[in-house]
């Protein structure tokens, strides 16, 4: 029966986001220009541009982002504008998507910038795009192709990585995988709709990461004193992970604002963003994972340990679990810090460059957000230890 439930909650996680899927290319007919197997003419585009006046002196404009397919790619060529010289590629893009069916020739710019060395990869027959499009009266008036088309390449990973969970962790792995779906839908569920529509970003992380580590562990240890004891250290954890990162990131005075909190001002003005918030909820979303990790493994440990030697004394337990966490330590805080330093090593390459000091560079408030990220992350991993070991002796096993 428990199979049978834990099945059905999968099929029920996959059939929600295909559905979310389908929901986000929904066809919206608006016109049908069809030239099969012909290249458009310069004439042919003019005509298609052309449309009646008496339908409004006032023209309709609208933007959207339509799939597309290369179906010809020409050769890389450059062109200068007088002080730099930009590199080019001329493609011929079949459209359709939408209700459009039309072949489109975009002149696509493979430059970042002027005069660099590091391009976009060139585009070949068969890569699929996404076309920027504007529209004046539903009709197609411009085209500019905004980046490459790798959802069914994104589907085919998940499939692989889904397929491995399950087959290597069995009924274990459908649990785990029914989790990790779960945990992506509240994120994008609960968090992201509730910092947009203006609720403290730290609160509702906090909430949502007690509520994903309850569902989670359950899910995977069922209604049980271990997972209890998990979900008790593993909150615990990311509390102190939230609290040492309000504490510190106030006392170096962060704003949270960086480049890309920028560019999220300048889209939506309308909203007033807590970006210091924001950070700090980002800080307890990158320690959840290790943190559950951490609470999961030693409850479990001391569970078996339980199991083989019934009469075991609280104190001696304790001292298992904190022996079995100190073990643990060494590799989860490497694992944090290696992966928010991974995440970084450009930033540090450029900050390097530029002859900086160590300290100048350590510095900067975009270094010294990744390295309380990674410290904060660590220090909520290396506090569940304690905080689950006591909760475990405590459930498992009577003082003596």
């Amino acid at each position: 029966m428990k199979k049978f439930f834990y099945f059905l909650m999968l099929l029920l996680c996959i059939s929600n986001i295909a559905y979310a899927s389908d929901l986000s290319g929904e066809i919206d007919v608006r016109e049908e220009n069809v030239i099969s197997g012909e290249i458009a003419s310069d004439d042919l585009a003019t005509n298609e541009l052309m449309y009646d006046e008496a339908i409004s002196e006032e023209a309709d404009y609208e933007f959207k982002t339509l799939k597309g397919t290369v179906v010809e790619a020409g050769e890389v060529y450059e062109e200068s504008n007088g002080y730099m010289k930009f590199k080019y590629q001329d493609v011929m893009v079949h459209i359709k998507d939408q209700g459009y069916n039309t072949k489109k020739l975009i002149k696509y710019s493979i430059s970042f910038y002027g005069d660099m060395k590091v391009t976009n990869p060139e585009l070949k027959v068969g890569d699929k795009v996404y076309v920027y499009t504007s529209f004046e009266n539903g009709r197609i008036l411009d085209t500019e192709i905004s980046y490459r088309n790798n959802t069914s390449n994104i589907i085919t990973i998940l499939v692989i990585y889904g397929a491995a969970i399950i087959l290597i962790g069995g009924m274990k792995g459908v649990k785990a995988l029914i989790s990790l779906i779960l945990t992506v839908l509240a994120v994008f569920g609960i968090v992201l709709p509730q910092i947009i529509n203006g609720s403290n970003p730290m609160l509702v992380t906090i909430l949502t990461c007690i509520l994903i580590t309850c569902v989670s562990l359950f899910i995977i240890a069922g209604f049980s004193k271990k997972a209890i004891a998990a979900i008790i250290g593993t909150s615990g954890g990311i509390i102190v992970a939230g609290l040492f990162a309000v504490i510190f990131g106030n006392i170096m005075a962060l704003s949270g604002v960086t480049e890309e909190a920028r560019l999220l001002e300048g889209l939506v003005d309308s909203i007033q963003f807590d970006f210091k918030g924001i950070l700090f909820a980002g800080i307890i979303i990158g320690a959840l994972g290790a943190c559950m990790d951490v609470g999961m493994s030693i409850a479990s440990a001391l569970w078996e340990l339980k199991e083989e030697s019934p009469n075991m004394p609280f104190g001696k337990m304790m001292k298992a679990g904190m022996n079995i966490g100190k073990d643990m330590m060494g590799t989860m805080t490497n694992t944090l810090i290696l992966a928010y330093t991974g995440s970084s090593i450009i930033l540090i390459i450029i900050f390097s460059k530029i002859n900086l000091s160590f300290y100048e560079i350590i510095n900067q408030e975009m270094m010294i957000e990744e390295i309380l990220r990674a410290i904060a992350g660590s220090f909520g991993l290396i506090t569940t230890i304690p905080f689950t070991t006591f909760v475990s002796s405590m459930l498992m096993c009577k003082k003596k």
